[in-house]
């Protein structure tokens, strides 16, 4: 058996995290700008966005109301879910808790990206469709 297998992975993804914090919060913002969402959400996640510390910025963005409906893994708020999963000191976990934790990660980040690339790939959709159709209705007029 591997030793340290979820120590590392753990820590893997804890890095990664810490490393695309500004990517997260910038792609959330990003839909919630092409949403049309609300002015305060925006405001909280630009915030977020300034913010060096991922857990100061988690807590600006920690109410379900700062992110995009549809960037809300059933109900929750998936910075807060990855906040929650790597959260716990590295020393504190066993290495079989600290490769759940991995895995719950990889399976959130995963989750994440598939949301914002919906989100935004369905948006742009949106306005292609609406741009042909104005056109054709100016063309017609």
């Amino acid at each position: 058996i591997a030793r340290s297998l979820g120590i590392g992975a753990y820590a893997y993804y804890r890095r990664i995290v810490e490393d695309n914090k500004f990517n997260l919060i910038s792609s959330i913002l990003q839909v919630a700008e092409a949403t049309n969402a609300a002015p305060e959400q925006i405001e909280r996640l630009k915030k977020a966005k300034k913010e060096t510390q991922f857990t100061k910025a988690i807590d600006i963005v920690s109410d379900v109301a700062a992110i995009p409906a549809v960037l809300l893994i059933d109900g929750h708020n998936p910075l807060l879910l990855l906040h929650d999963a790597l959260s716990a000191g590295i020393h504190e976990l066993s290495d079989i808790e600290c490769l759940e934790r991995a895995r719950h990660a990889e399976v959130i980040l995963y989750e994440i990206a598939v949301r914002l690339h919906a989100a935004l790939s369905e948006r742009k959709a949106v306005k292609q469709a609406l741009a042909d159709i104005l056109k054709r209705k100016r063309g017609a007029d």
